[in-house]
């Protein structure tokens, strides 16, 4: 996602041990969340972060190895994101997946209500079909196949919305593709944020032809630095004295 020079990636499926920050290519700073270092590598989450912006970290979060979170100071405000890697519909039970979304959504519980959020990454679950009563967080352009409500409900709870799903070309709106046939496809990755701050979305779709070694399209999101339009007070009329 960009604003101005705010330049900061989530990454999943990592497959690192442990946890950890180190600078990487040009300064560049990578961050990590990984299973413990007796386990085999799998899964794993993090962030790259360009340099100017590593420099403005608070802190750092290591929850596990599907979720991290960092809060970083922009400006006058803090502003904290969280990278995901949701456990697979179809390989995971639904235990398994709520206890995962509990966590998460105790993780956001934590984060004060005044500063900016972005929960980013790969949800393993389409919004679904059924817009009402998700309509505020749903947007107009999701996928529309196999419903699955783990994300919407995780909007209702906290109050986000779904950033990606601007009217763009299907290959700017689907994230991931099977490697074998890419006409099989969806929508399972997102950037929610928080509904105040939906003024400040100009635009947000996935990347196709990014160059990466993956099956998913990384999403690019670009705010503004809109503020919310504060109504006008109405100026009362004074009387007039005279013709009184």
């Amino acid at each position: 996602m960009t604003q101005n020079k705010i330049s900061i990636m989530g990454i999943t499926d990592i497959r690192k041990k442990g946890t950890g920050t180190k600078e990487i290519h040009s300064n560049v700073v990578l961050i990590w969340s990984g299973v413990r270092k007796e386990q085999r590598a799998e899964h794993g989450v993090g962030f790259i972060i360009h340099p100017d912006n590593a420099k403005e970290i608070l802190n750092t979060d290591f929850i596990s190895e599907r979720l991290i979170k960092i809060s970083i100071r922009e400006g006058k405000k803090t502003t904290s994101y969280i990278q995901v890697y949701a456990p697979c519909n179809d390989s995971y039970s639904d235990e398994e997946k709520d206890s995962f979304f509990e966590q998460l959504s105790d993780l956001i519980s934590s984060i004060p209500d005044e500063e900016d959020l972005y929960v980013v990454g790969d949800f393993n679950g389409r919004v679904g079909e059924r817009k009402t009563p998700w309509t505020k967080y749903l947007g107009p352009h999701s996928d529309n196949r196999t419903p699955s409500n783990h994300v919407l409900e995780l909007c209702g709870e906290h109050d986000l919305f779904i950033t990606n799903t601007f009217q763009h070309r299907a290959s700017q709106m689907y994230t991931w593709y099977r490697w074998n046939n890419i006409k099989v496809s969806s929508q399972i990755d997102f950037i929610l944020a928080r509904s105040r701050m939906q003024i400040t979305i100009t635009d947000s779709r996935a990347i196709p032809n990014a160059g990466l070694d993956t099956d998913h399209r990384p999403i690019a999101t670009t705010l503004t630095t809109k503020k919310e339009r504060k109504p006008k007070k109405r100026q009362q009329e004074r009387p007039n004295m005279h013709k009184l």
